[in-house]
Parts: structure tokens; sequence; C-alpha cells
């Protein structure tokens, strides 16, 4: 799944809930965050940490921009 698809599956994942685009959107980045904080915590479980770091901050790159 490439960066752009996975930022929209979160994105649509949030729809069901009524909140604005900004919350929506702060939502999501917690969501990635949690993502990130955890690879970076497991490194030493993960293989191919950079690439799976790189992956995450970019769909972190796209829902920023998602509702502005």
């Amino acid at each position: 799944m490439t960066e752009q698809e996975k930022a929209d599956e979160i994105w649509d994942q949030m729809k069901g809930f009524r909140i604005s685009h900004n919350h929506r959107r702060k939502c999501c980045l917690v969501c990635v965050d949690q993502i990130i904080q955890a690879i970076d915590f497991d490194w030493m479980e993960v293989q191919n940490l950079e690439r799976e770091h790189k992956y995450w901050e970019g769909v972190r790159k796209i829902l920023e921009q998602k509702g502005k």
C-alpha cells in the first residue's frame, strides 16, 4: 500500500465521527504519531526500520495537508 493509500484509508476511517476537518486531521496525526513512536521504541524488533519510519512519516505528511 502506498503512503497516499494508507493516508486515505486512515482519513476515511475517521469519516464516521462528527468532527471538523481540523479535528479529524489531528486525530489521524495522533494515530500515525503513535505508530511512529512504537516503531522507534521497538527498533530492535523491526526489520527495515528506516523504510518503515520513512513510510509512516510520508503518511503523516499527507495527513497534515488534508482538511486544510
